[in-house]
């Protein structure tokens, strides 16, 4: 192998070095250990902003597992202190949508404050419904992959915080990886049977489902916008890092800047 000589590229040609390129914010993603789907649709998002991406896995709680909802915090908080070896960081996601909206948002910012003091932080839930805030969307149908029960507790905490569900359907798939290797083709015959000429917008959570290669298709398909769990964490992570710039390719969300005043930080 022929090494560069001080000063020049390999071989000895000297060549004029271009700009140096910006590089982009640091976000930290605290994902469920079964999740791969939210770590690759992050990168495809994140990518068109240099946005590095830091990765740390915590256990699954529970279907039914309130009781270990302490032990969730305890998780969290481990996974931010050590993410990116304790690197600053200018966003923090925990893709959790179970256990947020089992032990509730606060209960996840806490050991993440703790954890990062300062550095602004989402979950799926938090990041949809600041996105659906950001569209002015109150009337939405809902798809998920979850149980029954599962769906319908997320269902009724959605409709808490003031959403509309005009119509929903759940996939009863209860396995990760089975709901990451859905078809487009699946996903979008669910989305169309629903009434979705009722809503103001479609809301796809979980995390595990794929489906930022499609959310363009369905918007020009039904007219609407769509906010699907990966693009609204990314899109949530970058501007509370402060990267306004749209990110072409991934819906109207995508292009929307912030800041969210409505959204609460620790």
């Amino acid at each position: 192998m022929i090494k560069p000589k001080a000063g020049g590229a390999a071989g000895g040609v000297a060549r004029a070095r271009g700009p140096r390129r910006a590089s982009g914010p640091n976000i930290g993603l605290i994902a469920v250990a079964g999740d791969e789907a939210i770590t690759l649709e992050m990168r495809q998002l994140l990518g068109p902003r240099q946005a590095k991406l830091y990765v740390a896995h915590v256990p699954a709680l529970e279907e039914n597992g309130r009781a270990t909802a302490s032990g969730a915090a305890g998780d969290i908080a481990s996974a931010a202190k050590w993410l990116a070896l304790g690197q600053p960081l200018s966003a923090i996601a925990f893709a959790g949508t179970l256990t947020t909206i089992t032990i509730g948002e606060e209960r996840v910012a806490r050991p993440l404050a703790e954890a990062r003091p300062g550095t602004p932080w989402t979950t799926p839930v938090t990041a949809a419904l600041a996105g659906l805030a950001q569209l002015a969307a109150r009337r939405i149908v809902l798809l998920s992959p979850y149980t029954i029960a599962s769906h319908r507790v997320l269902a009724a905490y959605i409709r808490g915080r003031g959403i509309e569900i005009v119509d929903d359907a759940c996939l009863d798939i209860g396995d990760d990886g089975r709901v990451a290797s859905l078809s487009e083709s699946v996903l979008r015959g669910r989305l169309m049977d629903l009434r979705w000429a009722e809503a103001q917008a479609i809301l796809i959570c979980g995390t595990s489902l794929r489906a930022a290669s499609m959310i363009e298709k369905l918007e020009i398909a039904t007219g609407l916008p769509v906010v699907a769990a990966g693009q609204a964490l990314a899109w949530h992570c970058l501007r509370l890092a402060g990267e306004q710039r749209p990110v072409p390719g991934f819906g109207r969300l995508m292009q929307l800047p912030g800041p969210l005043a409505d959204v609460k930080q620790a």
